[in-house]
């Protein structure tokens, strides 16, 4: 689920979005016979305010909050590719003790790799990079499956009842505000419960005609997790996942969260504040030919979101010659940033790029 820190105007931050890895090393004492047993959440009364019933859904879906005590999860999941075809398999799981003690891994067909909570921050063993597509948001759809209530407070809501998947759901609309005029725009996301109380059923990203479905509820300490999880790019399905385990974490032993010698520590942010990205492929426009030859020239500003894999989308062109803009966009799509940075942790934010048309500097 995407996550957005708003850099230029706004300049908050929202809920931290983890990278997750994979690769099984000594494992730390658990409860015994703790497969997840599908249940239904209690009923609630449910706010009429959208927002309000966001700031409630947030509290009990996942995994996170003040009430939150030391758990072991474990999950499986498949890949598919464009076609459908199924292309990796493989693991996630996590020991949370806090938000400084923690190991992540995945494991799959190609890629190995885990995170270690450090005091210090967080050190990275096995492979550096993750994976691109559905399989970053893994950790994210289980554990923070709704964004934090620092991000809730900044953005518009509406709401309505709609058919999906041939049940009747409460969907909330999610609308970021436009940098200049301060007016809502289009809704990006939408968030989609029971009519009766705040489970999470299903997620839309509205642009990226992405939906991730939420099946077999598991009720873990008064919060509900997704017992399987389906991830769909337009109709075809691109994830599949199931939740093994969720159970306490009994006995902490120090050794299971100590780094291997060959781990590497991971940038620390200065608390609250973003590190910017780098830009490290950056993708020349085409100088249109009829701009050219009109002598058209000056700079196309763009808002657009940087992915935690670093990646532009969501791009809106703010101003600039409407001749030169949609080379710009066509530009900008590909450019690729190292991820920005909070705490340690990559984020996705809103931010703005200009694109500089300039005759004479072919």
């Amino acid at each position: 689920m995407r996550k957005i820190t708003f850099v230029s105007t706004f300049s908050f931050c929202i809920s931290l979005f983890c990278l997750v890895a994979l690769g099984i090393i000594s494992l730390p004492a658990f409860a015994q016979d703790a497969t997840p047993a599908a249940a239904p959440a209690p009923a609630v009364t449910m706010p009429k305010d959208p927002k309000e019933l966001m700031l409630l859904a947030a509290k009990s879906n996942g995994l996170t909050g003040d009430d939150v005590k030391p758990w072991h999860l474990k999950a499986s999941f498949k890949l598919y590719d464009e076609q459908g075809n199924a292309k990796d398999q493989g693991t996630y799981e996590e020991f949370w003790v806090s938000p400084t003690k923690y190991r992540r891994s995945f494991k799959s067909n190609s890629f190995n790799q885990t995170l270690y909570g450090v005091e210090q921050g967080s050190m990275r063993a096995g492979d550096a990079i993750m994976p691109a597509g559905p399989l970053n948001d893994l950790r994210t759809t289980l554990v923070s499956p709704i964004p934090a209530a620092g991000f809730l407070a900044l953005v518009n809501y509406s709401a309505e009842l709609r058919d999906v998947e041939g049940i009747k759901r409460l969907c909330i609309d999610l609308r970021t505000r436009d940098l200049h005029s301060n007016a809502p725009k289009e809704p990006y996301y939408s968030y989609c419960f029971d009519t009766d109380n705040t489970l999470l059923q299903s997620t839309l990203g509205i642009q990226t005609h992405t939906r991730t479905s939420f099946k077999n509820t598991i009720r873990f300490r008064d919060h509900s997790l997704p017992g399987d999880i389906e991830v769909r790019k337009d109709t075809v399905v691109t994830l599949i996942a199931h939740l093994d385990i969720i159970e306490p974490l009994i006995k902490i032993n120090k050794a299971d969260f100590t780094p291997p010698s060959d781990a590497v520590s991971l940038p620390k942010a200065t608390p609250g504040i973003v590190t910017k990205g780098v830009l490290i492929t950056k993708v020349e426009p085409d100088y249109p030919i009829d701009a050219k030859a009109d002598g058209i020239q000056g700079t196309v500003i763009i808002q657009a979101t940087i992915n935690v894999q670093g990646r532009t989308e969501n791009l809106e062109v703010i101003s600039g010659p409407t001749q030169l803009q949609q080379a710009a966009l066509d530009a900008v799509k590909q450019w690729v940033y190292k991820p920005y940075l909070l705490n340690s942790k990559p984020v996705a934010v809103l931010t703005t790029i200009s694109v500089i048309f300039k005759l004479g500097n072919d």
